[in-house]
């Protein structure tokens, strides 16, 4: 009767044993990983950062283009009215 209540103790510490040294597998596993995934993380991370500066960069240049276009408007505003006084004291019709 204590024999087999030994016996049967032992098969449980085995089957314990076994299941702790699966659950530190599965842990390792599971550690690997996350350190991937945090790697991964830490990678898209600079990812973002550069196409955020990449992003302001474009934007400064575009509101430079668009000042530069609008200098550039005004200037032949001003070249089509200095054309339209000419046009006045020649004594010729506007287009």
């Amino acid at each position: 009767m204590i024999a087999e209540k030994l016996v049967e103790l032992e098969g449980r510490i085995r089957a314990a044993l076994a299941t702790v040294a699966r659950l530190q597998e599965e842990r390792t596993a599971w550690q690997a990983s996350l350190a991937s995934l945090q790697d991964e993380r830490e990678r898209l991370g600079e990812q973002v950062r550069h196409l955020e500066a990449k992003r302001a960069e474009a934007e400064a240049e575009a509101q430079g283009l668009r000042e530069e276009r609008e200098a550039v408007r005004l200037r032949v505003d001003a070249l089509l009215e200095e054309i339209g006084q000419v046009e006045l004291g020649l004594g010729r019709p506007g287009p």
